[in-house]
């Protein structure tokens, strides 16, 4: 059971306050808007700006004083709410319901209203008052938009034994690219731990709009309960935005936010795309953005009786307009996604009211889908994902003076609810004894895999190549090969690809196969094996082979071919070329190799076949992947003994070694008992030296493609071996992989 107090405003100067179904309400008192548009302006720079772009000591000291403001903003909207006796008796009277699920619905229809970051309400009615977002039970806050459902009622979903999530991911080209994984990555790990196989992922790929109606209107599979889209979401104030994007060229996200506020570009007025209008951006066929309108998708999302739509796009909450009040408000027409989504009927929307941080939507999704599990309520899961963040502030490592620090942001406040009828959990409580797989779509009691585990220092970079991996193989592309220098991480990218393609439903099983551990002629033969093996099948020849991966879709890695003779080699591509065209079945190939020089791996004018060669992890410019691998790698044990170096030395040092990752690995090694200087110093004299191939030290696997800087980093952590052990160092490459320590003694002397 639930209690709700309505704030009902019929206009922006009045409101009435109704608690509960046997109350008629209070008369229509008088309500000011605390907030002006200094201060919706400093919210939106401090989780904006502020919580992106990592600012100075300055800027932090600006943050704090905007910290401090929340709670006095929140007591503002409360007494502006709650001034009256009777107004305030109302509330008195919901707060004591503390056996009870209560619900404070904001409902209006003025843009101005709905505008106001409600969810900073904070109780100045007591001494000890808090964020009602605090209180016990919880008091869940959403919006409701008096009149926007034109008449439809909405859905009244039933909990259910096993929901249907699907995941819409866009990431058109040339609109700032955000990690795929942020979102669904902590929902799989929240579904998988507190209900596995209750919550059913699916994967829209490719993500159009076309795809999308395909999907809902598919009678042969089951009703999806939960659509959540994962992507950029901007709100055009002043009309037209598609095609003045067009005519501006837009390729980036931070020129689109210039066209937003350009009044110079004018094109042809066009009806469908009004002043005031929300939009998600979709993919369209060629991966471009396809700019769908609110209106547009809730036409296409019409009565389709999906529970809950979760936008995690930046502004799909927000409104907006040009005319001004006499407080100076704006007086805001709506054109949210989520106002309009509520049209549709469906019953309740989740939604961004300003730009939010991924780090955010990472521990925010994480949490609301365990309480999701949990069969909480949508508002009371909101509310608990919401407590926190708020206890959890930390967002990343900002610089400031010789010291690394956390950044803090409480932006626990952004999600906005929109709900149009009860909040009712989704799940039905678990049955007793039940089993069930995973939440992914072949899910990963039936994934079949040789893959290793992943690293306890995780996966870092390449975000984009994983993603590239993904559009490729789910487009036109049956091969890909990944090349470059040896430590580039062409294996650790293959392997993260196998792994989260197989979590996602694109294919049922991956195949690993590591040539530079194996000494055979026969590659094709060790491919087989491996295939029957991971398969589960018999598999006699390459054609069995074939006939198995047309059966199973199957991501076929073959790694380190450079450890292949010429011979072999193209017996094995030759071979592994129909595997990669039965059925679902891709391959992922690794090698040094700029190029096979084998027809049906040529590297232009096609797109079954794509050469992706990796450099670096990053660049001075852009070296975020590179400190955030080195951060990881910092924390595995042992625990450093010297200061943790300074940002820009940081980044000048990687700079030396051309960002090479495994360079960077060892350089971690070095800097937690070295200081940066010395490292530096070290590393200078070393790459300076001439370098006619591998040195007497370097380590057996080095050859003439290893780039300077690794040679110079291993050579690097060598330093305090004395010459004895430096002399007899190289008779150990014979043994990569391990051997039992009285052979090696007896062999080595």
């Amino acid at each position: 059971m639930s209690t709700e107090l309505n704030l009902r405003f019929p206009d922006a100067n009045h409101v009435i306050v109704r608690h509960g179904l046997d109350d008629e309400g209070s008369a229509q008192l008088p309500f000011a808007i605390p907030l002006f548009e200094k201060d919706l302006r400093d919210i939106q720079w401090y989780v904006e700006t502020y919580g992106a772009h990592s600012l100075g000591d300055p800027d932090d000291s600006e943050a704090k004083r905007i910290e401090a403001q929340l709670p006095a903003w929140g007591k503002a909207l409360f007494k502006s709410v709650f001034s009256e006796p009777e107004a305030l008796r109302r509330f008195n009277s919901f707060q004591d319901a503390e056996r009870e699920s209560r619900l404070l619905t904001i409902s209006a229809e003025h843009p101005a209203i709905l505008a106001l970051p409600w969810e900073l309400l904070h109780d100045s009615s007591a001494q000890d008052g808090t964020f009602l977002i605090h209180e016990m039970p919880s008091i869940s806050i959403r919006r409701r938009v008096g009149g926007a459902t034109g008449g439809h009622q909405p859905l009244k979903p039933e909990p259910k034994d096993v929901l249907r999530l699907l995941f819409v991911i866009s990431r058109p080209e040339g609109a700032g690219f955000l990690d795929p994984r942020a979102d669904s990555g902590p929902v799989l790990d929240a579904i998988d731990q507190h209900a596995p196989g209750r919550v059913i992922c699916e994967f829209l790929r490719p993500p159009t709009l076309d795809a999308l109606n395909d999907r809902l209107n598919d009678s042969t599979k089951p009703p999806v309960d939960i659509l959540h889209f994962d992507g950029h979401g901007v709100f055009d104030r002043q009309g037209n935005l598609p095609n003045r994007a067009a005519a501006a060229q837009v390729i980036r996200l931070d020129r689109l936010e210039q066209i937003l506020r350009d009044k110079r570009v004018e094109v042809p007025v066009d009806s469908e795309c009004p002043a005031n209008m929300g939009y998600l951006l979709f993919e369209n066929s060629d991966g471009k953005a396809d700019f769908v309108s609110a209106k547009k998708l809730g036409a296409n999302l019409h009565r389709h009786k999906v529970a809950l739509v979760i936008l995690s796009a930046c502004q799909s909450a927000a409104v907006g307009g040009e005319e001004k009040m006499e407080n100076g408000q704006p007086d805001r027409p709506m054109g949210s996604v989520a106002v309009s989504l509520t049209a549709t009927g469906i019953p309740s929307v989740l939604a961004m009211t300003h730009s939010v941080l991924v780090y955010t939507t990472k521990a925010l999704f994480g949490e609301f889908y365990k309480e999701v599990a949990r069969h909480k309520g949508i508002g009371e899961a909101l509310d608990n994902a919401r407590r926190y963040l708020a206890n959890h502030p930390e967002k990343y490592e900002v610089q400031r003076g010789p010291n690394r620090v956390a950044l803090k942001l409480y932006d626990w406040f952004l999600p906005a609810l929109y709900q149009q009828g009860s909040d009712l959990s989704l799940l039905k409580p678990a049955t007793a004894g039940r089993t069930a797989p995973s939440a992914s779509e072949g899910a990963s009691a039936a994934i079949r895999s040789n893959l290793p585990k992943a690293p306890e220092a995780g996966f870092f970079g390449r975000k984009r190549k994983l993603w590239e991996i993904e559009r490729w193989f789910v487009g036109s592309t049956r091969r890909i090969t990944l090349t470059g220098f040896g430590g580039q991480g062409k294996t650790a990218l293959a392997l993260e690809a196998g792994r989260w393609l197989t979590r996602t439903g694109l294919f049922q099983a991956a195949v690993f196969v590591d040539y530079s551990r194996m000494q055979t002629r026969d590659a094709v033969a060790v491919a087989v094996s491996n295939l029957g093996s991971v398969l589960g099948e018999s598999l006699i020849d390459p054609a069995a082979a074939t006939a198995a991966l047309a059966k199973t879709p199957t991501l076929v890695i073959l790694d380190n071919l450079e450890a292949l003779e010429a011979e072999s080699l193209r017996a094995l591509l030759d071979t592994a070329a129909p595997w990669s065209e039965a059925g679902g079945s891709r391959l992922l190939c690794t090698t040094r190799r700029p190029d096979f020089g084998h027809a049906d791996y040529r590297i232009e004018g096609t797109f079954v076949h794509r050469r992706m060669p990796l450099d670096g992890l990053g660049s001075k410019e852009a070296p975020d992947d590179a400190l955030e691998w080195f951060s990881s790698l910092t924390k595995l044990p042992p625990a450093p003994i010297t200061p943790p170096p300074a940002r820009e030395a940081l980044i000048n040092l990687f700079e030396r070694v051309k960002f090479h990752p495994l360079s960077i690995r060892v350089l971690a090694q070095q800097l937690k008992t070295r200081r940066i200087a010395e490292v530096g110093e070290r590393l200078g004299e070393l790459l300076a030296q001439p370098r006619d191939g591998p040195s007497q030290d370097a380590p057996a696997t080095a050859n003439e493609d290893t780039p300077a800087g690794l040679m110079a980093s291993i050579e690097l952590s060598l330093d305090k071996l004395d010459a004895a052990s430096r002399q007899v160092l190289p008779r150990l490459g014979v043994f990569q992989g391990g051997a039992f320590e009285d052979d090696l003694i007896a062999i080595t002397g």
